[in-house]
């Protein structure tokens, strides 16, 4: 078109043309961390974190995460105040004392966190909270030779 106008224009730039910015620079890893999920016994929706760095020849517990599970697929984490981590800090380098004080790590501690909490093998569960079901009081069990009375509408499905 250009050609038979005669008239040209400059090239717009990406941001222009709403190409997306280059991300930004990756930090420069200062150290290897280590992390273990269990979840708490008695509790289906509730998980402790053991958070560990490793620094020269040791590896530095920071204890106190706490992961939930409210609602199936929503997960949030506990992370207790920096002064709490105060005396294993310590131990750490100043690199490794300064990343743990940026937003960056604590957005890779809550994906790595989060993953590997819904990694976890679920907890067999019928009602909130990882309860099981009790029976009425004097109620009896079913009788598992008499014949199933329902109609398939009312009888459960699966095995």
């Amino acid at each position: 078109m250009d050609k038979l106008t005669g008239k040209t224009r400059p090239c717009p730039s990406p941001q222009q043309i709403g190409l997306p910015r280059a991300p930004a620079p990756v930090a420069k890893p200062v150290g290897r961390m280590q992390l273990l999920v269990r979840r708490r016994q008695g509790e289906a929706t509730v998980a402790d974190v053991e958070l560990s760095i490793f620094n020269d020849d040791r590896y530095i517990d920071l204890e106190g995460i706490v992961v939930r599970e409210p609602r199936p697929g929503f997960v949030t984490m506990e992370i207790p105040p920096l002064e709490k981590w105060e005396k294993p800090m310590r131990w750490l380098l100043p690199e490794q004392r300064e990343r743990i004080q940026t937003p960056d790590f604590y957005q890779l501690l809550r994906t790595h966190v989060t993953r590997k909490y819904l990694a976890l093998a679920p907890v067999a569960t019928n009602m909130a909270g990882g309860q099981q079901p009790q029976p009425a009081a004097g109620a009896k069990p079913p009788d598992a030779s008499a014949p199933d009375r329902r109609g398939p509408a009312q009888r459960p499905s699966g095995p």
